[in-house]
């Protein structure tokens, strides 16, 4: 596959935003790479070899417990660049990385990021500010699963997952997924799931779940369903 720069640029804040010239190095070093669904990208406790960009499907970024339970932290859209903690402090991968689809991956060396990190400040200042953005939403998940019921953490989920989705309308998520996303378990999914599509919140469908008042689920996000206005 050909890298068309011009639409990634168009697509990607974070590449448009470096300089001209260090641009123009750091995408000479890029390869794509295509990726199976369900492959595994890196595994906690990998060394780093290369800073990936998601050019195309999705990446979940996955946590196992010692118990061999499994969370779905969040699940990356195009175009995301991701994998920057391990160049800047030199340790070993925190999470799983998975493709939930059919992937395409645009990866620059161990390396050449080594390399051009040391040239160039700016590209240093841009893997800070990336590290930074996904810090703090790393912050905003932990806020969530500690302060929101799983009701609201899932209302927020499928809001999020309406916002990524290519349909106006409908999410592509399996409930194993959405348990993974809320960190409960699938029968719990199941029983709220059940009491929103009583309500006429949504109608599932094989893997997929239409949304039919996004009204509605905003209200339970803010704790509000059922109230009178």
């Amino acid at each position: 596959m050909d890298l068309d720069i011009d639409v990634l640029l168009k697509n990607d804040t974070w590449l448009a935003n470096i300089p001209t010239k260090v641009r123009a190095e750091f995408v000479s070093n890029i390869r794509v790479k295509n990726v199976a669904p369900e492959t595994i990208i890196f595994s906690e406790g990998d060394e780093p070899t290369a800073f990936l960009g998601l050019l195309s499907g999705e990446v979940g970024i996955r946590k196992y417990t010692f118990d061999g339970d499994e969370s779905l932290l969040t699940k990356l859209t195009p175009v995301h660049w991701f994998g920057e903690m391990s160049f800047l402090d030199g340790q070993p991968r925190t999470h799983t990385a998975i493709a939930l689809s059919e992937v395409t991956l645009a990866m620059v060396n161990r390396t050449d990021v080594q390399r051009m990190l040391k040239d160039h400040s700016s590209l240093f200042q841009a893997f800070v500010m990336q590290l930074c953005h996904h810090t703090r939403l790393l912050y905003s998940a932990v806020d969530d699963f500690m302060l929101m019921s799983p009701e609201r953490l899932l209302a927020k989920r499928m809001l999020e997952l309406l916002q990524q989705s290519k349909h106006d309308q409908s999410v592509e998520c399996s409930q194993d997924e959405l348990a993974r996303l809320v960190g409960v378990s699938r029968q719990s999914i199941n029983r709220t799931l059940s009491r929103w599509e009583s309500r006429g919140l949504i109608e599932r469908g094989y893997g997929k779940i239409n949304v039919l008042s996004k009204q509605a689920i905003e209200r339970v996000l803010a704790g509000q369903f059922g109230k009178r206005s």
